[in-house]
């Protein structure tokens, strides 16, 4: 049979697009010859015929532009997308002031400083945009001249302490070269001792054949008058123009002095009396009388990020350029307009490198609910997701959860989150319809609804695709239902006619499903149905 051009292959096109092609070659003009009552008629038709959610839907899209406003982010950072618009990736893995932290320099501006137990004296360090690890900047030091004067007050661990005890000096670095002697920090210098003697003494973190060596010089203080020198050169050579993590860590219940490259043990000394493990650990602290002031840079050439002295032993196992911690964004709660509005699609534009993941949920209510609400469930969705059956409601919310990779190597990226809704909402056509004749009698039985419905109408005729009997259609309310098993008997029918039957579902507020499939039965008095 010859198909109409409405029911051609290819009629899943948005049929606007087919009318205009039409339209066009004056198809429809020269069958109707101007006659504008059947033009009309037709294009209501048409109208009638788009899906609900080509006609009404409604779409939500956070991102693109908005910033995500309204949404509440944990451990999640705005950041320009490559298209000029903003997206959301994890925070920094950023050092944070703690009461563990003596000195921190972050150098993203340049009063970025926590230097509560120091004074800035002077600085000759660049705050850097162009290359930043963390932030807006970074410090650089373009010359050997350039460097950060810093003065100890009473009770830095860099100060006049008997003591130092357990500490960490860990840091980002990014050189531009690697000569020898370089100096990335030091608290160094000469002492007069009271025999009349020159002693040089202090801390240093220097370059030496391309690898970052760690020199205390008269300052571990053992028993007696005995002071001690130590060095520790690690195994991994420092890397040009790449940032790397370096921290120094020493346990002073053990005695140990390590260091640690992007988390990794590369090099240990032991600073006991005995120089070996098992022995009595020796006491850092500076001489009595240095007045030395401590120095960042002075000799290096590249920059530094993040650079910080704790005290206590802190082993550094999360050293990527991103949180461990997982991120999250929470969606404010968005009205849908009309109870049980369908919801079509989710769908969110991302980027996920080796080992991230983004992980997409939402929650939908009948009643409005606060956005921190912890009753509603959420539900896990796949990228895309359509079709959705259950549940269904008129206020909707969403969040993302992003998880970056081990370390911190790399981070998820969400760019957008697009919800597409239908406000003129129909529930779901009844299905497995089936018709069991009887005397004057037909038992009808369907498989149940799950949407908030009403109640369901049967359609009645002798005809096929015609439902004019007097009684056409009866309403059923839910109420006189096994709403898990609906059945509905028929009755005062003629026997040996032919009744054709479909059935809708509908909802408090007049929303009807459109018709089952059709069935038929004939009543008859040695039918003998059952109900």
């Amino acid at each position: 049979m010859k198909r109409s051009f409405l029911q051609r292959k290819g009629s899943d096109k948005p049929i606007r697009r087919v009318c205009r092609k039409y339209l066009r070659r004056g198809f429809l003009m020269k069958s109707c010859r101007m006659n504008w009552p059947l033009l009309c008629a037709l294009l209501i038709l048409v109208c009638l015929l788009i899906p609900a959610g080509l006609r009404g839907a409604r779409v939500w899209e956070s991102g693109m532009g908005d910033r995500f406003i309204g949404a509440s982010l944990d451990n999640l950072r705005l950041v320009n997308d490559t298209d000029g618009t903003e997206a959301l990736r994890l925070a920094d893995n950023q050092a944070e002031d703690d009461d563990s932290t003596d000195l921190l320099l972050h150098g993203n501006k340049p009063d970025d400083f926590r230097v509560k137990n120091y004074g800035i004296d002077s600085s000759s360090v660049v705050i850097d945009t162009i290359l930043p690890l963390f932030g807006a900047g970074s410090m650089r030091f373009p010359g050997p001249d350039t460097r950060l004067l810093l003065t100890p007050r009473t009770g830095a661990l860099l100060g006049e302490v008997t003591d130092m005890g357990s500490f960490t000096i860990d840091f980002w670095i990014w050189p531009y070269s690697q000569y020898d002697e370089e100096d990335v920090f030091s608290r160094y210098g000469n002492l007069l001792a009271a025999d009349g003697r020159v002693l040089e003494t202090g801390m240093r973190i220097f370059f030496r054949n391309n690898r970052l060596v760690f020199l205390l010089k008269n300052m571990l203080h053992g028993r007696g008058e005995r002071v001690h020198d130590a060095e520790l050169v690690g195994q991994r050579v420092s890397r040009l123009r790449v940032w790397q993590h370096v921290a120094f860590i020493y346990d002073d219940a053990s005695g140990k002095l390590s260091r640690q490259v992007d988390g990794v043990e590369d090099g240990i000394v032991w600073l006991t009396d005995t120089g070996r493990q098992g022995g009595t650990p020796l006491r850092p602290a500076f001489l009595k009388g240095f007045r030395r002031q401590a120095q960042l840079g002075g000799g290096f050439r590249g920059r530094i990020e993040d650079f910080r002295i704790r005290r206590g032993a802190w082993v550094h196992s999360e050293t990527g350029r991103y949180s461990t911690a997982i991120g999250r964004i929470t969606s404010r709660v968005v009205d849908m307009g009309t109870d049980n509005a369908k919801m079509e699609s989710v769908s969110w534009k991302s980027e996920t490198p080796a080992g991230s993941a983004i992980l997409l949920e939402y929650r939908i209510s009948g009643e409005i609910f606060p956005a921190d609400d912890g009753e509603i469930p959420w539900i896990r969705l796949r990228n895309p997701t359509t079709g959705f059956e259950i549940p269904r409601g008129r206020f909707v919310q969403w969040r993302a959860i992003l998880v970056g990779s081990e370390r911190g190597r790399y981070t998820p990226v969400l760019k957008s989150v697009r919800l597409v809704w239908d406000p003129a909402w129909r529930p779901d056509t009844p299905v497995q319809l089936t018709a069991r004749p009887g005397d004057g009698r037909i038992i009808l039985r369907w498989r149940a609804n799950m949407d908030r419905i009403a109640g369901y109408r049967i359609y009645l005729g002798t005809e096929r695709g015609e439902y004019l009997h007097p009684d056409s259609p009866i309403d059923v309310p839910l109420s006189r239902l096994d709403p898990a098993n609906p059945s509905y008997t028929l009755r005062n029918l003629e026997n040996d006619r032919l009744y054709y039957i479909v059935v809708t579902a509908y909802t408090k507020d007049g929303m009807q499903s459109g018709f089952s499939r059709e069935v038929h039965a004939r009543p008859d008095e040695t039918a003998g149905g059952r109900e």
